[in-house]
């Protein structure tokens, strides 16, 4: 039996076969235009010679490593004292600090410098790394995917922010953004992988430990609590939360309702997870299902760091360059590219929230194509074989389309 033929509507949906290599170059460029515009003024906010410019995230950073600098490594963890080491820097610094001590010993050093000088050597140094791990997949030329990545909506926010996202690409380095890490690399059976992360764990906790004294242990333990607090007692813009929990709690859902549906969603997203990896498609597609799945998993989740969907975005283009794209799978990168851009200007025009959305689509995506590509391989038969645009070819199978 033989499905109905979609509607022609549907199947430019569907297929997108408008969104070629040159339309999407030329789109791009477009959104690349305002994308360039922020990065620009992100950058010169905080290194315009008239003045250090506004307070970002990034000087949370700087004014706990100067703390830790001076031997006082505990303190930035308490809020007084940590609010009067970013006020030496910038007057309207007060930003709260939750990193592990881990972190704090990684970004030490930049204290070093002076805080413009800090925050161009830790704006490229997180870029580069975040660069070097997303082109290792081959999506397409490296000129198209740096731009595609530096230009995204996420990545642009995480600048002008100076916030970890391109380290938490790179190195998954926020510990809320691995809830689901674990239990996936239980069920993809990484027993060498899970015990070189507890060994690196041990090791990170000895060495801060060791570097910035034992008492920073207890004072960042201590810290979340207050962490949560910000949460519930909204001194964070309730927009700004971009998880289901911060989501419902802007339609004005009462707070337990709200963490109830947050608790439901990423038991989802790991149950998700775990039906990717117990297949075992490879790494890059195990990595990729839980680089999507995380933002879900927690409700401590910002417009920044979504930039950790770009790894699920290049996994999928490097398999889409290769076997061509499934249906619906265009339309549903280019959704979730832009969808953190559209729900950081609805939140802060209209009070709403579309955070999840992001996340969600490009999970969906991913578990589809982890799906086409059993143990690693896609069999590339002829129907799924890309177009020979140059041919000037047009047959494709049902299931997919060219590669553009």
């Amino acid at each position: 039996m033989t499905r109905p033929a979609a509607s022609p509507a549907l199947a430019w949906l569907r297929d997108a076969r408008w969104l070629t290599a040159k339309r999407a170059a030329a789109y791009g460029g477009l959104l690349g235009l305002v994308s360039a515009g922020c990065f620009v003024i992100g950058v010169l906010r905080v290194i315009h010679d008239a003045g250090p410019g506004r307070a970002t995230d990034f000087l949370g950073f700087y004014a706990a490593s100067t703390q830790a600098l001076l031997g006082e490594a505990a303190a930035a963890w308490n809020p007084g004292l940590h609010a009067a080491a970013q006020q030496a820097v910038l007057p309207s610094g007060e930003l709260p600090y939750f990193y592990p001590p881990p972190f704090l010993l990684l970004t030490t050093p930049l204290a070093l410098a002076p805080y413009k000088v800090a925050f161009s050597v830790w704006m490229l140094l997180t870029i580069g790394l975040c660069l070097f791990a997303l082109l290792r997949y081959r999506a397409g030329p490296w000129p198209a995917i740096t731009a595609i990545c530096l230009l995204a909506p996420a990545a642009v926010i995480a600048v002008v922010t100076g916030q970890t996202a391109f380290l938490i690409t790179g190195l998954a380095m926020k510990p809320q953004l691995g809830l689901v890490v674990l239990p996936a690399l239980v069920a993809a059976r990484r027993w060498r992988t899970i015990a070189f992360a507890a060994f690196a764990g041990v090791i990170g906790v000895l060495v801060s430990g060791i570097g910035l004294g034992w008492a920073s242990w207890p004072a960042f333990l201590s810290a979340l609590s207050h962490a949560a607090s910000a949460l519930h007692q909204g001194e964070i813009q309730r927009w700004q939360v971009q998880s289901v929990y911060g989501s419902m709690q802007l339609i004005g859902v009462p707070g337990g309702v709200a963490m109830a549906a947050q608790v439901l969603a990423g038991i989802a997203a790991v149950l998700a997870v775990l039906r990717v990896c117990a297949r075992r498609p490879g790494g890059r597609a195990e990595a990729s299902a839980m680089a999507a799945a995380a933002p879900l998993a927690t409700p401590y989740v910002f417009v920044a760091d979504f930039t950790i969907l770009l790894l699920p975005l290049v996994w999928i283009l490097s398999e889409a360059r290769r076997d061509g794209f499934l249906a619906w799978e265009k339309l549903a990168l280019l959704a979730a590219y832009v969808a953190p851009a559209l729900s950081a200007y609805f939140g802060q025009s209209f009070g709403m929230n579309i955070g999840p959305l992001a996340p969600l689509i490009m999970l969906a995506a991913v578990m589809r194509r982890a799906a086409a590509t059993p143990h690693g391989t896609t069999k590339i038969t002829a129907a799924m074989t890309s177009v020979d645009d140059a041919a000037g070819s047009t047959a494709t199978s049902p299931a997919r389309s060219a590669a553009w």
